[in-house]
C-alpha cells in the first residue's frame, strides 16, 4: 500500500502514505486524497476525533445551532468541543462547512501537546509573523517547537490565514504523530 493516487507529486505524499497505511488518514473511493483541496472545519474534526480518540474529556459537549444528531460530523464535533480541541462562534454555530485556516489547525493540534514552554521568538522562525492572530501566539508557538508546522514551499512563510488543504493538514496529523511514535520516520 503505497500513497493516493494523486500524492505523487505533492510535497507531503510519503507522509500522506504512512498515514494511509496506518488507516489514519483516508482518501475518496477512487483512492484520490485530493490534496490540494481546502479542509473544512467539519474534515478537521473528524480527523482529530478519529486520530486522537484517547484524548481526555475537558468538559460537557456543547450544542451548536447549526449541527443536527444525524450529521456525519456530529459525533467529531462533539468530541473536539469537550476536549477543547476546537470551538464554535459566538453565535452557538460551529460552521463545519467552513474552511479551516492554517493557523487553526495548527491551535487545535497544539492543545493535544504536553509542553507548556514558550520562550521563543516567532520572528526567528516566519516572515510573516506579523499575520498571526494575537490569541493564536501561544499554539503557534508551542506547535513550532514540537515541530508540527510545515512550511512548504518556503519554511519561513507560516501562512497563517491561508485555507488549509487537505495535504497540509494530513503532514501535520503526520508531524504530531512522529513526536507521539506514533508513525514512522519517513523522508519527503
Amino acid at each position: 500500500v503505497g500513497s493516493f493516487k494523486d500524492t505523487g507529486l505533492h510535497f507531503a505524499d510519503k507522509m500522506l502514505g504512512e498515514l494511509k497505511k496506518l488507516e489514519i488518514l483516508k482518501g475518496y473511493d477512487d483512492d484520490t486524497f485530493r490534496p490540494n483541496q481546502i479542509i473544512n472545519r467539519g474534515e478537521f474534526a473528524a480527523i482529530l476525533a478519529g486520530t486522537f480518540g484517547t484524548f481526555p474529556v475537558k468538559n460537557d459537549p456543547v450544542k451548536f445551532n447549526d449541527i443536527k444528531a444525524e450529521d456525519w460530523f456530529a459525533k467529531s464535533v462533539e468530541f473536539v468541543t469537550s476536549r477543547q480541541l476546537m470551538s464554535g462562534f459566538p453565535d452557538q454555530t460551529f460552521q463545519p462547512q467552513k474552511p479551516l485556516l492554517r493557523v487553526e489547525a495548527l491551535v487545535s493540534l497544539s492543545a493535544l501537546l504536553d509542553n507548556n514552554e514558550q520562550n521563543i521568538d516567532l520572528k526567528t522562525y516566519y516572515d510573516d509573523v506579523n499575520k498571526i492572530p494575537e490569541w493564536a501566539i501561544v499554539g503557534i508557538k508551542k506547535a513550532t517547537l514540537s515541530n508540527l508546522v510545515v512550511n512548504y514551499p518556503n519554511k519561513r512563510q507560516l501562512r497563517p490565514l491561508d485555507q488549509a488543504t487537505r495535504g497540509e493538514i494530513g503532514a501535520f496529523i503526520y508531524q504530531m504523530l512522529l513526536g507521539q511514535n506514533r508513525v514512522n520516520q519517513v523522508m519527503n
